[in-house]
């Protein structure tokens, strides 16, 4: 795993206040925070490394990057990734650059949670927990699947965005792949993890 791509946050109400945010303790570069995040997600077996960043759809390219002149309204970030232990999902608020070379305060906070998940391999290195029992109150609720599989086709239909009943299912299952990726401005960790299960549901091939 070698790349990610970014996303606006999901959600906005877990946010601090700026009175609640302090200087960051970190003194690296953004090329090095990523080697570190790339590195402990790619220990997990992770994939569709995402990073959320609070801005708008609108100050994003299409290949998930951020353009130039977006600026974030926060310095807020949420990592999510697909994991050996299941879907992922890291937030932070804490921390805010001291000085202007620092970079983008958001930054500070990917670096935080890169060193939060150091730590947690670490525990499995010393054997002080059962294997991956550290990750537990990081993983993201699975969705669940449909009570059936017509339940399942039909909620199928809605992610790959078509009403024509006549797709066979193996067709439906690529569509709906397609526009849950991550790496899709339709897509995220949590829309391909509930395709996972409805995949599941229908008795379909991964």
């Amino acid at each position: 795993m070698s790349s990610y791509t970014t996303r606006p946050l999901s959600d906005r109400t877990w946010l601090r206040s700026d009175r609640a945010r302090e200087n960051t303790p970190f003194d690296s570069t953004w090329s090095k925070t990523l080697t570190l995040l790339e590195r402990e997600v790619s220990a997990l077996a992770g994939q569709h490394l995402a990073i959320g960043v609070d801005v708008t759809e609108q100050d994003l390219r299409l290949d998930g990057t951020l353009r130039a002149r977006a600026r974030a309204e926060s310095p807020a970030v949420e990592v999510a990734f697909d994991s050996k232990h299941g879907p992922m999902l890291y937030r932070c608020d804490r921390y805010r650059s001291r000085y202007y070379s620092q970079g983008p305060d958001w930054q500070q906070n990917v670096r935080a949670i890169a060193k939060t998940l150091e730590a947690l391999r670490a525990v499995d290195r010393y054997g002080a927990a059962d294997s991956g029992e550290q990750y537990r109150g990081y993983r993201q609720l699975e969705a669940t699947p449909a009570s059936s599989p017509h339940d399942a086709l039909n909620r199928l239909r809605v992610i790959a965005q078509t009403n024509d009943t006549d797709v066979p299912v193996d067709r439906l299952i690529r569509r709906a792949k397609s526009q849950a990726h991550p790496d899709r401005p339709t897509g995220s960790s949590e829309l391909w993890a509930e395709v996972e299960a409805l995949i599941r549901a229908v008795g379909g091939d991964r």
